[in-house]
């Protein structure tokens, strides 16, 4: 493959991740509320939740509010327990703070050297509507020139629908395009499926599983552990490859 001269990324455990875990937050949020609940007991409410709940629910997409709260009252009936209107209020709260999150480390440093390398930079994740709004907190949406959030567009990774979207966004063809994130199917499998070169992050566990990646199942040469490894995958900067065509546009 040429040189890209489009990189697209995964959000969830590519750019950013709870911190401290989901479960946990989950925890702290129930036990203000009167409910002493253990995070693995949580943890286990939301595998099955992941994997009960359809793509849509009462016609709201996955990732969307209404979705979300049926995910919630699922999780805590799993776990025994009963969730408020006001519990979900706060849980919903939480999730909309930047502090709830935390950069990985080698994201900026990989935004800033590779935003003058490549015409375009995007995120493609499946992930709720207000995704752009999380990035602008975080302080990384003045990287991107296209993000995609699978509840906001009715798509979602592995779908090659999603990815084409974000071609036909970016102004590239598919195999000018880079895709990177930490699942297997939805960004190894799909990407590539859509035409893209794609290499998989090992940054850990699948949100939807809570287990770790098969990673024998992926060659080698398919997998990085740290994003600025795709610095040697880039045109340098100054060939001509990038533009400035869609920095400032909206998003």
């Amino acid at each position: 493959m040429s040189r890209p001269r489009a990189l697209f990324l995964d959000a969830h455990q590519t750019l950013f991740h709870e911190s401290p875990p989901r479960a946990q937050i989950y925890a702290e949020v129930a036990a203000r509320h009167g409910l002493a609940l253990e995070p693995a007991r949580i943890a286990a409410g939301m595998r099955h939740a992941f994997a009960t709940l359809p793509q849509r629910v009462d016609g709201h997409w996955r990732y969307t509010r209404p979705w979300f709260v049926r995910f919630i009252d699922l999780v805590f009936e799993q776990a025994g327990a009963a969730a408020t209107p006001s519990l979900r209020d706060d849980l919903f709260a939480r999730f909309a703070t930047a502090t709830t999150f935390a950069l990985y480390p080698d994201v900026v440093p990989l935004l800033e050297a590779a935003r003058p390398r490549v015409a375009v930079l995007g995120v493609i994740s499946n992930w709720a509507p207000t995704l752009p709004v999380l990035l602008e907190r975080l302080g990384l949406a003045r990287f991107f020139d296209v993000v995609l959030a699978s509840a906001s567009e009715e798509l979602e990774k592995p779908d090659r629908a999603l990815f084409e979207r974000a071609l036909q966004q970016g102004g590239v063809a598919a195999h000018e395009a880079l895709h990177v994130g930490d699942h297997p199917v939805n960004d190894l499998a799909g990407a590539r499926a859509a035409g893209l070169d794609a290499r998989l992050l090992l940054r850990g566990v699948a949100l939807e599983t809570g287990a770790p990646h098969d990673e024998g199942a992926v060659a080698p040469a398919d997998c990085i552990t740290d994003l600025r490894e795709l610095l040697a995958l880039l045109p340098a900067a100054g060939d001509g490859q990038a533009s400035t065509a869609l920095r400032g546009a909206p998003r």
